[in-house]
């Protein structure tokens, strides 16, 4: 999985909806480390992060010829948090918190082997913090602060007023700030909350 987008998405749609050979599987390698990364960020540990993923382009697939976006990530953002709500609605018995380490794509092991657990622990910990934001608050907390999007990008994203997604953004930071705190994580942890980022 590449997660570079292709040079011509329209290029990559008319393939797709023409059943060439090989554009799903282009289709899967641009875009599959993007969605499994919201799906994990925004499912915290509540939904499977494979199986919203997979979800997520079969919903795709099947709505493609309604595409009418600038670009294929933002729509399929749109899609993925669909999916990611109503995983959270239909499986809250199953709830379980997967292995962040093996989880993660492309994660590399800790410098020093004797941290990974340690490591692990904090990383389930923070979590277990960014879970118990409402759907709307973590969404842009993801979005502005793990994967450095503008409100602007937000916004258009999340098809709401930038105004909108910066009131979010204050009460999801401060509402993280207070529930790291409380949990425990260690302030460095705190700090970085690019430690639970798949990228």
């Amino acid at each position: 999985m590449t997660g570079h987008p292709p040079a011509d998405e329209a290029a990559l749609i008319e393939d797709l909806l023409a059943g060439v050979p090989g554009a799903r599987g282009r289709f899967y390698r641009c875009y599959a480390r993007d969605v499994l990364g919201w799906c994990m960020r925004l499912g915290c540990g509540a939904v499977d992060p494979q199986d919203a993923s997979q979800d997520v382009f079969i919903v795709a697939l099947r709505k493609l010829r309604s595409f009418r976006g600038e670009a294929l990530r933002p729509w399929l953002y749109g899609i993925t948090r669909r999916v990611v709500a109503n995983h959270r609605r239909g499986d809250r018995r199953k709830r379980r918190w997967f292995d962040l380490l093996r989880a993660e794509p492309h994660s590399t092991p800790p410098p020093d082997p004797s941290r990974e657990a340690e490591i692990a622990e904090e990383r389930a910990l923070v979590y277990r913090c960014l879970a118990k934001l409402s759907f709307e608050h973590r969404e842009v907390l993801v979005l502005c602060e793990l994967e450095g999007r503008t409100a602007g990008e937000a916004a258009r994203w999340l098809g709401i007023p930038e105004g909108t997604v910066y009131s979010r953004l204050h009460h999801a930071r401060r509402r993280f700030r207070q529930a790291t705190a409380k949990a425990g994580v260690p302030r460095a942890e705190r700090s970085r909350c690019d430690d639970i980022q798949t990228r």
